[in-house]
């Protein structure tokens, strides 16, 4: 039971990765030929989403509190 906000923080970046992940495959569809700055605004975009596991290991760490 103390895991709770863990748990929850970890299956909400997981849904959010799920659906940047199912956008993205969308949307690449459309590209006919990816040019230098398409792959660069990825590479960009993929850092972007990287970085939540860290956004929500500080959630679950201070339970959704008001002030960090």
């Amino acid at each position: 039971m103390p895991l709770w906000p863990t748990a929850i923080t970890y299956v909400a970046s997981n849904l959010f990765i799920a659906i940047i992940w199912i956008n993205h495959h969308y949307l690449m569809r459309f590209a006919v030929a990816p040019s230098l700055k398409l792959i660069r605004i990825n590479f960009v975009h993929l850092f972007m989403v990287s970085l939540l596991p860290f956004a929500t290991a500080w959630i679950a760490r201070t339970q959704l509190a008001s002030s960090p």
